[in-house]
């Protein structure tokens, strides 16, 4: 692993483009997000350092004996802030859409915003607790911490997993990780770390199966003259991130039209809980 340096609570800072720390804040789970205020939760940290939360395995016997943890990471970099109303409408499209769903009781969502530092929205909770319209409104800056992010969402997948099948539950996961850029500001989870963390989601024993789902965000756009969406192709074939999903323009219909993905395909794998493997990649 790139680094351990970074812990819960600790805050980017910058000089000139330089960053100065990483790390990741958690927003306390008893905040205006979770409409079930007694909800009993507590806080694992992942390899990287990173804190994360989690409803406590006894909270959720009255919910179901199977569940489908679906994290939802979106990036916050600047070059996110012409659509980032758009992002947001996605992120409250896919928890109502989840909510609809007839498999609502067997799914629990956790959401993370992301450049030089993690944010935890809320950790991973019954989706039906989640108030989707008291999401804020995002403030975009820094870089983008792409492969820390992604690393920490399989991570705390991981972990939590574990935790819960040795609670009797049955788990599988959902993965959607949606930027509009590369990855320069990592500095927990290299590529190498992200290749073992997904080969531990398929072989490992931790969760039953997990989908996954890469989104490039105005893809067509080029840095260091390479298309975007190019460059993010290959980070998901090279780790084993299961799809890739190319938004070329960064549209208010192609981005209402991810909100809806998201939740279809969150519904299809929690419907192949005990199947012994994934949901088939949903089409765009």
């Amino acid at each position: 692993m790139a680094s351990q340096s970074g812990f819960m609570g600790s805050q980017s800072k910058r000089t000139g483009s330089k960053s100065v720390a990483t790390g990741s804040k958690i927003i306390a789970p008893g905040s205006q997000l979770i409409t079930q205020p007694d909800l009993v939760m507590e806080t694992l940290k992942t390899g990287g350092g990173f804190g994360f939360s989690v409803t406590k395995p006894t909270a959720l016997v009255d919910y179901s004996t199977e569940f489908t943890l679906a994290c939802i990471i979106l990036d916050i970099s600047p070059s996110v802030n012409p659509f980032k109303a758009g992002i947001r409408g996605a992120l409250i499209a896919a928890i109502k859409g989840c909510q609809m769903s007839p498999r609502i009781d067997s799914i629990m969502a956790r959401a993370v915003l992301f450049n030089s530092v993690l944010e935890e929205l809320h950790g991973y909770v019954p989706v039906g607790t989640i108030d989707p319209d008291a999401y804020k409104q995002f403030e975009c800056a820094h870089l983008t911490a792409l492969h820390d992010a992604i690393g920490e969402a399989v991570d705390s997948m991981l972990i939590y997993g574990k935790r819960l099948r040795d609670s009797d539950f049955t788990v599988n996961g959902c993965l959607y990780a949606v930027t509009d850029g590369l990855n320069n500001d990592s500095s927990k989870y290299d590529v190498d770390d992200l290749c073992a963390l997904f080969k531990d989601a398929v072989q490992g024993e931790k969760i039953e199966s997990l989908l996954s789902v890469l989104v490039g965000v105005n893809a067509d756009e080029y840095i260091e003259g390479r298309r975007i969406g190019d460059v993010l192709q290959e980070l998901q074939q090279k780790v084993g991130i299961t799809q890739y999903i190319d938004i070329g323009k960064a549209t208010p219909k192609e981005l209402a039209k991810l909100g809806g993905h998201i939740s279809k395909s969150v519904s299809s794998q929690s419907m192949h809980v005990h199947s012994g493997g994934p949901s088939q990649p949903v089409p765009f």
